[in-house]
């Protein structure tokens, strides 16, 4: 009786293990899902985000070299350009500690240096154009937002966000390259024409 009495004993808790380790394994594998989500759909607005800080990070170097041919820095045409609000940041901020630490550390960068980009570009939208001494300030600022976001990039690659169509990889590629260049000093998505006295900002733009 008294091994019986064991047996059922060791039984029980062998199941109540067992029943443990499968509530582990379940959970484990929902924050699993759930940190890949987020990664995923983190990585979509950045990338989208980095694009348009390509745009307006080359516009801002330009003027560094003093819009050359006695082209101005165009309030209102920088303000056109100026990436929207991360909504899917905004949204999935609780959820980073799913990411380390580190991935954490450059995104949060990322979005801290592009809400002062942005602040500092609507500045002075009455002026027109930019004043001499707004320049340099607006120039350091989405310059080192390049920076923030090739780290940022760098970081979320980790997670190895799927590239859905045979041109992400090479698109991706471009738009590395694009925010070194501004890194650089460059302005790789501006493009200028002379004769007509024209600029056009965007990708597909002259490298310089």
């Amino acid at each position: 009786m008294a091994t019986d009495a064991w047996t059922g004993a060791l039984l029980s808790l062998s199941g109540l293990v067992v029943g443990a380790g499968i509530s582990e394994l379940r959970d484990w594998w929902k924050e699993r899902k759930t940190r890949r989500r987020v990664a995923i759909t983190l990585t979509a607005e950045l990338v989208a985000m980095s694009d348009m800080v390509a745009n307006c990070a080359s516009f801002a170097n330009l003027a560094e070299l003093g819009l050359r041919d006695g082209l101005l820095l165009n309030t209102q045409m920088l303000v056109a350009h100026l990436p929207p609000d991360p909504a899917a940041y905004r949204a999935l901020v609780g959820q980073l500690p799913l990411l380390d630490i580190d991935t954490v550390s450059a995104v949060v960068a990322f979005y801290g240096s592009l809400d002062l980009a942005n602040r500092l570009s609507l500045h002075h939208t009455t002026a027109q154009p930019v004043p001499a001494s707004h320049v340099p300030l607006l120039r350091n600022a989405w310059r080192a937002l390049t920076r923030c976001a090739l780290i940022a990039m760098q970081h979320m690659g980790k997670y190895e966000p799927p590239l859905n169509h045979q041109n992400d990889a090479a698109q991706l590629a471009d738009l590395i390259t694009d925010l070194n260049d501004v890194a650089s000093r460059k302005s790789p998505r501006v493009e200028i024409d002379i004769a007509k006295g024209t600029m056009r900002i965007g990708r597909g733009g002259v490298r310089k």
